[in-house]
């Protein structure tokens, strides 16, 4: 029989069957916890509340789980960005230019995590007012903030009226933001940080929420996080004996054609805007590994796909001249010969796609298979599931 795990009352980490001593902060284990591990049930402990609410002014610059947040974020964002520019330069040749341009890129990075410091400091005044709600069935964080909610608007406005659809969908996920939860089912590690009232509830590979307790709210909370854990632990290994293999492996080979597929997009031979790349792999990575606001990612998805098709079909049309009369004079002079009227021939016309040769429609083909990929995906986050949720999404 699998060993059946319960929690650390001191900082809620897990406990195994005959445990003395806690593995993470060395406390010793009482005899109510190992009647836990022995095999008691979560409603064997005093049953907390069935509902519990607050709110509380989060603090930012000098909160050091957001600092840490957002070095995560944005050193990996770094990373993924220095990836794709070196994908992309190797991919039309161009390899000696990442050398002068890995070093920019990190002074972007650290450019806009100073902003965001500011921002911070100036906008938000160092506190971000949230309220939490916790019950049985799971967590509901939401975003208090006025001025959090009026920038986020303001940048989908201003994004599509200055036809920049990247502020527009940044301003778009920032309000799939403001109101988030999940169920205990989803939660299985938890540290407690009971010094600053902190604690961290994640999944097997990333934090999913932080809760900011009160200092009169923090125990009660803290107990009725380790009961509702433990449940949902229970129940999601109950799951596990039926359910199928992980979809990790799937998602991850998934996000692999995406990013091949975005690098594909990138070498459309127009003109093409070059945020739309990266709005499509963004977009493209939430529509497979976010499952909250999973129809709001695959829209963003098809309107980048639609907004590359549009910008190429008006390009590839686009009327052009073939050359200038000042163009063939210079061509005529440099041959040796003095023209005074340039012929109307020689200024004949013609539209891009015209003058597209192999490689150009190569590239365009298999800018035709990533647009096709990446339209697939976001029809797949945008469709209903079916009432035994399964669908048509690649997870």
């Amino acid at each position: 029989m699998a060993e059946q795990p319960t929690f650390c009352q001191s900082c809620g980490a897990h406990l195994s069957l005959g445990s003395r001593f806690c593995s993470q902060c060395g406390g010793q284990v009482t005899p109510e916890h190992q009647a836990g591990a022995a095999g008691a049930t979560p409603s064997d402990r005093a049953a907390p509340p069935g509902e519990l609410r607050w709110e509380v002014n989060m603090p930012l610059v000098n909160n050091r789980f957001m600092l840490y947040d957002m070095a995560k974020v944005w050193g990996i964002t770094g990373l993924v960005m220095g990836g794709l520019v070196g994908l992309i330069m190797f991919y039309q040749g161009n390899m000696r230019s990442l050398i002068t341009a890995l070093p920019v890129l990190g002074l972007v990075i650290l450019g806009l995590f100073a902003l965001c410091i500011l921002v911070m400091l100036g906008f938000f005044g160092n506190r971000y007012p949230m309220e939490f709600l916790l019950s049985p069935q799971g967590l509901v964080f939401t975003s208090l903030s006025q001025r959090g909610k009026w920038a986020n608007r303001s940048a989908v406005v201003l994004g599509l009226m200055g036809g920049k659809p990247g502020l527009a969908g940044a301003g778009l996920l920032a309000m799939s933001r403001e109101n988030e939860g999940f169920s205990w089912e989803e939660v299985q590690r938890i540290k407690v940080y009971p010094e600053i009232r902190v604690i961290t509830l994640m999944d097997s590979w990333h934090v999913v929420a932080r809760l900011f307790c009160t200092p009169r709210n923090f125990e009660a909370v803290r107990d009725a996080v380790l009961t509702w854990t433990a449940a949902g632990i229970s129940k999601r290994a109950k799951a596990a004996r039926t359910a199928g293999p992980s979809p990790v492996p799937r998602l991850l080979a998934w996000s692999a054609l995406m990013v091949v597929a975005a690098i594909a997009v990138a070498g459309l031979p127009v003109d093409t805007p070059a945020l739309l790349p990266w709005i499509l792999g963004v977009a493209g990575l939430l529509d497979l590994w976010v499952m909250p606001g999973r129809r709001l990612w695959g829209a963003v998805t098809l309107v980048a796909v639609a907004a590359a098709v549009v910008i190429f079909a008006a390009q590839a049309l686009e009327m052009r001249q073939t050359t200038s009369a000042a163009d063939f004079k210079k061509f005529a002079a440099s041959r040796g010969v003095i023209v005074d009227q340039v012929p109307t021939w020689v200024l004949g016309k013609h539209r891009r796609y015209e003058i597209f040769g192999p490689q150009a429609w190569l590239q365009t083909g298999i800018a035709g298979f990533g647009l096709a990929f990446f339209g697939w995906l976001g029809l797949a986050a945008v469709r209903p599931r079916s009432p035994d949720g399964s669908g048509s999404h690649p997870s």
